[in-house]
């Protein structure tokens, strides 16, 4: 049987190619995606990253700075499925193509009803895969998780303010999210 595409979250040190090894594995019955959450993965090349075409039609250069001005675990999972819908079920896309038939000027489409996916999701990943699944839940017909605790603990607290530390980030006034609510 084919499955529905299996969209695997890293953790946070990890990148696209940690995944390399294993998608041979993985993708023998369906498609993969390795997905490089915000922040993950190479940087954009430029200081520009983008051009957003405003409502009123007039551009805007989206800089790194507003780029990663909102990381918070929402945007995540706002930012997953545009690129979830992108990647796999968008008309050009490799999966879309392979789930639908041409007959003369018709389309018929084959992509299984509301475009269910499988998604695998490791620490950081996986708390991005939460963030995705509480905005479209019924997406996700298989959600996998490992390396996701409910709380922090006092020893992560310390290594995630020492990263604050070296990346220069104010501790005590962050804009840099950890991903929990203030109380």
């Amino acid at each position: 049987p084919e499955y529905p595409p299996l969209v695997i979250l890293g953790g946070m040190a990890q990148s696209i190619s940690s995944w390399e090894f294993h998608l041979p594995s993985l993708s023998r019955h369906r498609i993969v995606l390795v997905y490089e959450a915000l922040g993950q993965g190479p940087p954009p090349p430029s200081e520009v990253c983008s051009i957003d075409i405003e409502n009123d039609g007039s551009k805007s250069e989206v800089t790194l700075d507003r780029y990663y001005d909102d990381v918070s675990l929402e945007r995540q999972g706002r930012d997953f499925w545009e690129v979830v819908e992108e990647a796999l079920f968008g008309p050009d896309s490799y999966y879309s193509s392979r789930h639908s038939k041409s007959s003369g000027s018709e389309r018929i489409e084959n992509i299984p009803k509301k475009n269910k996916i499988d998604v695998a999701g490791f620490s950081f990943g996986g708390r991005v895969a939460m963030a995705a699944a509480s905005l479209q839940p019924n997406r996700i017909r298989r959600l996998y998780l490992t390396g996701v605790s409910a709380e922090r603990d006092p020893l992560a607290n310390v290594i995630l303010a020492s990263w604050k530390e070296i990346l220069g980030v104010n501790t005590y006034n962050s804009e840099v999210s950890d991903g929990y609510d203030k109380e």
